[in-house]
């Protein structure tokens, strides 16, 4: 029996991830683009003044998200 991409989707959970999400059609329904927003809105750095005021212990983001990010592959940005 043949699955379309619909039932795909909703046979997905969240906790699998948003990547397969994102790469599964420009045409995306209003409640995934603003979940996605959310998310998107989510992964930023700490801030500055949050290094200072904790005295250093919070230094990063730990819930960050590699959105385009895929294993072994090596960006020129990050590597020396």
């Amino acid at each position: 029996m043949e699955m379309n991409m619909s039932e795909s989707v909703m046979k997905m959970n969240m906790g699998e991830g948003v990547m397969e999400l994102l790469t599964l059609s420009s045409h995306k329904t209003f409640k995934l683009k603003r979940f996605l927003a959310k998310k998107q809105k989510q992964s930023r750095p700490v801030p500055r003044w949050t290094w200072v005021k904790t005295g250093n212990r919070i230094r990063y983001n730990s819930k960050r998200r590699h959105w385009g990010r895929k294993p072994g592959v090596s960006h020129t940005r990050w590597c020396a």
